[in-house]
């Protein structure tokens, strides 16, 4: 064949023959007339060694052409039939492999069997000629509808990853079976293999190719009546959870309100608990406490047919339902339920699921050696099971635990290997938490554009998929992005954005984010007492929650302010704490906050003197964290400023005010004060509402009265 190709280059280029080999019959004729009449052409070097077989091998071979590789098994439903008899195939087998017409290939202890791809297309056209192709594919049809319905309940089970490997390996078989199914109208039997493909779409990460079957499955026309109608209930669901996982929540939504509907009005109970599984997770994204109904019913049907999945994977989608509330403590009793079910089962698929929501929950509780733990449990469990959706989770929030300890590089290698890879392996539903921690890892690093790049073409997206949650996330480190650089209404914007997004869902963390970037917000602006409230209030709501790292992020925030309002002692003491905080749980500040950590340090020194400053850290070090906060909150209610009225300006405002009285406009301010024209118009107009005027002119004349120039501010 190489030779007959070769010889083609003198009027085709390669390319040209490569597009052509799909026929190389036709491509690969004729040849030199001084060889042999069988090396002639390809087709009749072939022919030469089929007409060298016995007549019973070469039914065997005609019929086994149909598949790409096989076991004997395949084999035997395949090829027997009318003048071969199923306990004569091993035999003929065995020497058509000894006549070298089929290639045996031995791995992992399985033995799979195959034709060259030549030797295979000469084969079909004698099946096609011989009249029985009809027959064979039916056999063919019928093998693979029974292989993927004995496996599919076991796919999440002990057992689920050789099941899955053995599927893998039929992958183009199957797929040939569909074919012929959609060609015949065989509307049955086509619904029936795409629902029992559907975990192994989900756990392969085929889920576009999944799609396009149930798509093409469920348009083919047909008969309606009580076993269509339950079929196609059942094929609905498995259309919904693959779109699901595929990150169409859209289509999941209306394919699985249709299992529903058929479900119940065919009285199928397995399709309506798997079709409330599917309805569950996704009213999870927004509605978390209507969904945890939905999963509850779906649970209850599940265990009254005795369907493992529905029950188990209820309980999965249960946990889903509080990770979206950033609710450890409600989540408790499901995960307590997913690692029981899981463990009864011997499910790694589950016990991966369960191991990543005990990581994700202890790294934000600062407990970084449970959260490596479980991550590194996760991630073995999923590269078992090969499931690449709990993989994509679990990869980023591993990666994201290693930014926390330091170890920035592989954190960034990490992120971008599965952001590089999301789509290829169906671990896509993880792209925006991916985002998220590769974002945040860029701001941590001072490159603010290329956060707000990477955010940018996600955030819509996200916002209209309906998944509050991590669009509030994504909006939360744009707002980062955009103070950094200087934009602070766009910052604004976005932090406005994602307190609308995560309103609903009383999420602890997003909540207390929200308060501490507008926080940082309003220091950039220039409003010290404003920024104190966010701090404050997302203190609260972060010792609430026991989220020690924003914990230990907001206490530095407002070590900070306190500095800039002269507390210095009050500083050193809180800026003691949050280094004893990082110290226990191990949190390494990123670049950007260790520059900033340095120069307050220095400062303090500065201002403190080297032994009052150590005195004051000492005299915090035995503090914990309780007792600093309520020294933090007490101090700041003996120097709290009104909000409104001159007492309520900050040392920044005073001095934009002395240069307004100058005559100075926002461009010219924010040139002398080394500030953006845009923060400088926000702090006028933050200076306009606190003392009630409304113009430039009697802001000035205010100022003058009360002898306030830019020499004394």
């Amino acid at each position: 064949a190489i030779e007959l190709a070769a010889a083609r280059t003198r009027m085709m280029q390669p390319a040209r023959i490569l597009e052509s080999l799909d026929d190389r019959f036709r491509l690969l004729t004729g040849g030199s007339r001084q060889k042999l009449p069988r090396q002639q052409t390809l087709e009749a070097s072939v022919a030469w060694s089929y007409d060298l077989l016995d007549v019973d091998e070469q039914i065997l071979a005609m019929r086994l052409s149909v598949l790409h590789s096989f076991d004997l098994e395949t084999a035997e439903a395949v090829g027997s039939g009318t003048s071969v008899d199923a306990y004569a195939v091993l035999e003929l087998l065995t020497r058509l492999v000894d006549k070298s017409l089929v290639l045996a290939e031995h791995a992992d202890g399985d033995t799979r069997y195959r034709f060259l791809e030549t030797v295979r297309q000469f084969l079909r056209t004698r099946l096609l000629a011989s009249g029985e192709a009809h027959a064979v594919r039916q056999r063919q049809l019928a093998h693979f509808l029974g292989l993927a319905e004995q496996l599919a309940p076991r796919l999440p089970l002990g057992d689920g990853p050789r099941c899955l490997a053995r599927l893998q390996s039929e992958h183009d078989n199957l797929d040939d079976a569909l074919v012929w199914a959609e060609s015949t109208q065989a509307r049955v039997e086509m619904l029936r293999l795409v629902t029992a493909l559907s975990l192994f779409y989900e756990l392969r990460g085929h889920l576009a190719h999944g799609g396009r079957w149930f798509a093409r499955a469920l348009a083919l026309p047909g008969a309606d009546d009580a076993r269509a109608d339950v079929l196609r209930a059942r094929a609905l669901w498995g259309a919904a959870h693959v779109a699901f996982y595929g990150g169409h929540f859209e289509r999941a939504a209306a394919s699985a309100s249709n299992a529903l509907a058929l479900a119940q009005c065919v009285g199928d109970t397995w399709a309506e608990a798997r079709a409330l599984n599917t309805l569950g997770v996704l009213q999870s994204l927004a509605t978390p406490v209507q969904a945890r109904e939905s999963l509850a019913r779906s649970i209850e049907l599940g265990r009254s047919i005795g369907d493992e999945w529905a029950v188990a994977d209820g309980w999965k989608m249960t946990t889903v339902s509080w990770y979206v509330q950033h609710d450890d403590a409600g989540a408790r009793p499901s995960m307590a339920e997913l690692r029981r079910v899981g463990e009864a089962l011997g499910s790694r698929f589950f016990l991966a699921w369960h191991q990543a929501m005990v990581g994700y929950f202890a790294r934000d509780h600062g407990d970084y050696e449970l959260a490596g733990n479980a991550f590194t449990l996760a991630l073995a469990h999923c590269r078992f099971v090969g499931d690449p959706s709990t993989g994509g989770f679990a990869e980023c929030w591993s990666a994201a635990l290693d930014a926390d300890l330091g170890r920035f590089d592989i954190a960034r290698q990490r992120l971008q290997r599965l952001l590089a890879t999301a789509a290829a392996t169906g671990s896509e539903l993880a792209l925006p938490e991916c985002l998220f921690a590769m974002a945040n890892l860029a701001v941590a690093h001072g490159d603010a554009a290329q956060a707000a790049e990477l955010l940018e073409p996600q955030i819509e997206p996200t916002c209209a998929a309906g998944v509050p949650s991590l669009a509030a996330q994504l909006l939360l480190t744009l707002g980062a992005a955009r103070r950094l650089l200087g934009e602070l209404a766009a910052a604004a914007a976005a932090l406005a954005r994602a307190a609308e997004q995560s309103a609903p869902l009383q999420n602890a963390f997003l909540d207390a984010s929200i308060q501490f970037q507008r926080g940082l917000l309003a220091r950039a602006a220039g409003d010290d007492s404003r920024a104190e409230d966010h701090l404050h209030a997302a203190l609260a709501v972060q010792v609430g929650a026991g989220l020690r790292p924003g914990v230990i992020c907001t206490l530095e925030a407002l070590a900070a302010l306190a500095s800039s309002g002269d507390s210095h002692a009050e500083s050193a003491r809180i800026l003691c704490v949050a280094a004893g905080l990082r110290m226990l749980i191990g949190r390494v500040r990123g670049p950007l906050e260790q520059a900033a950590h340095d120069a307050l340090v220095a400062r303090l020194r500065e201002q403190l003197g080297e032994a009052e400053f150590m005195a004051q850290w000492v005299s915090a070090d035995s503090l914990g964290m309780a007792e600093i906060v309520e020294y933090v909150s007490r101090a700041r209610g003996q120097r709290k400023r009104p909000l409104s009225g001159w007492a309520s300006l900050t040392p920044t405002e005073l001095r934009v005010v002395a240069l307004v009285a100058e005559g100075l406009s926002n461009p010219q301010i924010g040139e002398r004060m080394f500030i953006a024209r845009g923060t400088a118009k926000i702090h006028v107009a933050h200076i306009f509402d606190k003392l009630g005027v409304t113009s430039r002119s009697q802001l000035a004349a205010m100022a003058t009265a009360r002898g306030i120039d830019a020499q004394r501010a």
